[in-house]
């Protein structure tokens, strides 16, 4: 997941989601992508720290911190995933899109979650992504 730490960016979801994959897919791993200098928001890392920690996620979250070179994170990803709140504009999603379109697919797939419908709208279902909700 890439975004800021931030409540509006529902990391908290997708600790919560993973936690379910983990059960069905033991390998599974997932880097919250991100920091807190923009929202200040250090309580909330704490919590979803503590959230990994209950979860028994500690081998399987990895908190990368600010990341320069996203073209290599992306093609790096199997999976996007965007379970945010709210998204006024939403570059979390129009970055890596930007890669689909342009035809430098990273991953094998791209899957948005849980996208708001102003998105929903502008992306093809099947065509070049998956939609769904969690």
């Amino acid at each position: 997941m890439v975004g800021r730490i931030s409540y509006l960016k529902r990391q908290d979801i997708f600790i919560k989601a993973l936690a379910k994959i983990a059960t069905v897919y033991p390998n599974v791993c997932g880097f919250l992508v991100g920091d807190t200098k923009i929202d200040r928001s250090e309580n909330y890392l704490k919590e979803l720290l503590r959230m990994v920690e209950e979860f028994g996620l500690g081998d399987k979250v990895i908190f990368t911190g600010f990341v320069n070179n996203m073209k290599e994170l992306y093609d790096s990803l199997d999976l996007l995933v965007l379970p945010s709140q709210a998204e006024p504009f939403g570059r979390c999603l129009l970055y890596p899109l930007a890669h689909l379109f342009s035809g430098e697919v990273f991953g094998p797939n791209c899957f948005c979650l849980h996208v708001r419908k102003f998105i929903k709208n502008r992306i093809s279902s099947g065509k070049n992504s998956t939609l769904s909700n969690v």
